[in-house]
């Protein structure tokens, strides 16, 4: 299940992983929205001509997303000409943003755990960082910028009427497929966050190993 909104802090993505999925977006400031999944099945496996049926839960509570606030690209797009993408900061309104969604973050878990990953760019690790400071230590298992979560390479946004052309071909070539010139196509957006749910499901195993109950385990994804 894809969900999307028109807002700056963005979309889900339902995962088998996670019984729920909750979104944290500007457009949802006064409700965090859960997704329902089916239950997980149960798996059987054959030895010596016994068949054995186990059940093994491997997938966390929820796995929560929330897009950066809003940045100073966001408010001046011609901010990327003379600043890199990845060091693009938020402006005052999107590090309240991130506050507010900490807050809303910290009232959804109720007393249960998290694993942060976030984008390795300014504005999403400083989104992060105001959601985090929102939240009791205790309920942070962990905190690790993750690369293949960042959003779609545009290119070179130095060359600022390159890139608004490149937008308006996207549009004629199709939005997935289409690669912007030094940038990426969704496509290629789509394989390296299907490789990031592989290591989350490896990840999930071996929380579990070190005795962490993943039903009241979490994972929050910023990007």
């Amino acid at each position: 299940t894809i969900r999307t909104t028109t807002s700056p802090l963005s979309l889900g993505y339902c995962h088998p992983l996670s019984r729920r999925i909750s979104i944290l977006t500007k457009s949802t400031q006064n409700n965090c929205k859960n997704l329902a999944l089916p239950a997980r099945a149960q798996s059987t496996s054959t030895t010596d001509s016994t068949t054995r049926t186990t059940s093994k839960n491997t997938k966390f509570h929820r796995i929560i997303l929330c897009r950066h606030g809003l940045s100073m690209g966001n408010v001046d797009d011609t901010f990327y000409v003379h600043t890199a993408d990845w060091k693009i900061p938020l402006s005052s309104k999107g590090k309240e943003q991130g506050r507010r969604a900490g807050q809303r973050l910290a009232k959804l878990l109720d007393g249960e755990r998290c694993f942060v990953y976030h984008s390795p760019y300014l504005r999403a690790t400083e989104t992060m960082n105001e959601m985090v400071s929102q939240l009791p230590s205790s309920s942070i298992i962990g905190i690790r910028p993750e690369p293949r979560i960042v959003e779609q390479q545009f290119g070179n946004f130095q060359n600022y009427e390159e890139v608004q052309n490149s937008r308006d071909e996207r549009v004629k070539f199709g939005r997935f497929f289409y690669r912007f010139p030094s940038g990426e196509a969704g496509l290629d957006v789509y394989l390296r966050i299907t490789s990031f749910i592989s290591t989350l499901f490896r990840e999930s195993l071996e929380m579990q190993e070190q005795g962490l109950n993943l039903n009241e385990t979490n994972i929050v994804l910023v990007t």
